[in-house]
């Protein structure tokens, strides 16, 4: 059964026209998907794409909520619009999710709060929608709100956006490298964006592989025309990238250049990214 990766934000009104269909669309298609919340409003923010709210946005959210009563009149389940949005407690909402995903409850949490958003008009991760919830799924509430709200849970849930200032791929790269949550790090791995069959079973295969190298090391794997589809560090600072033509040689090279008579383990595997490739 294929595996499908669905990520989402508790406080997306279209969300709730998926999330009250997957499961049909998981039997029709035998795929099985994998919740994955994340925070769309701190990338909206970053692109200055804010919500349209009224007043200055009336005519989008008027259009918004006509359509999703549309569809979901077409899909044979109830929208009763407009509901509360946006939300007051967006990020306490998703932080939840995730919390729910690491421990086994999060996919019921998530269909009972977009129910109840709907079909209620109760906000999420506010009163009466929490106490209602967390009864439901027989969930201690102070104690659950306190896990949401750790630390663990926060890194879970933050993104890490860095601004790419136009100066080439590697550049941007040792930008992200130099960042304060990522210079600290055992590894790092910089997988190219054109990659468009990458799997998570690519990814694993990656993760398994910088695992096993002896400390410290290298992974290069290279593509067809000898660049680098994935580079993975341990430590993140062990080499500088090198990306761009024939840079899977290239990385090689800075190794030797940087790290004169010093001996790092270099798994060096010619793998191309397709669907009948590693797996």
């Amino acid at each position: 059964m294929k595996e499908i990766e669905f990520w989402y934000s508790i406080g997306s009104t279209y969300t709730y026209l998926t999330v009250e269909r997957i499961f049909s669309v998981e039997k029709e298609n035998n795929v099985k998907f994998i919740w994955k919340p994340f925070s769309v409003r701190q990338i909206m923010i970053e692109m200055e794409n804010v919500p349209f709210t009224p007043p200055p946005k009336k005519n989008k959210s008027d259009y918004m909520w006509r359509d999703i009563e549309r569809r979901a009149k077409f899909y044979g389940f109830e929208a009763k619009v407009p509901a509360p949005y946006p939300l007051k407690e967006f990020d306490l909402a998703n932080q939840i999710a995730i919390l729910g995903m690491n421990e086994g409850w999060g996919i019921e949490y998530v269909i009972s709060t977009y129910k109840r958003w709907f079909q209620e008009g109760k906000e999420p991760a506010t009163e009466p929608n929490l106490t209602e919830i967390f009864k439901e799924l027989n969930l201690q509430k102070e104690e659950t709100l306190n896990k949401a709200k750790s630390t663990e849970i926060i890194k879970q849930y933050e993104v890490i956006s860095i601004i790419d200032e136009g100066n080439g791929t590697n550049a941007a790269i040792k930008t992200a490298l130099a960042h304060e949550n990522l210079s600290t790090a055992d590894s790092v791995v910089i997988f190219q964006g054109d990659l468009p069959q990458l799997t998570s079973k690519h990814v694993n295969f990656v993760v398994d592989n910088i695992r096993d190298l002896e400390l410290p090391g290298v992974l290069i794997i290279r593509n067809d025309d000898g660049g680098t589809s994935v580079l993975a560090l341990s430590p993140p600072n062990i080499i500088e990238p090198a990306f761009g033509s024939d840079s899977g040689k290239k990385h090689k090279d800075v190794k030797t250049r940087n790290n004169p008579g010093q001996s790092i383990p270099f798994c060096n595997s010619s793998i191309i990214f397709s669907e009948d490739s590693l797996i």
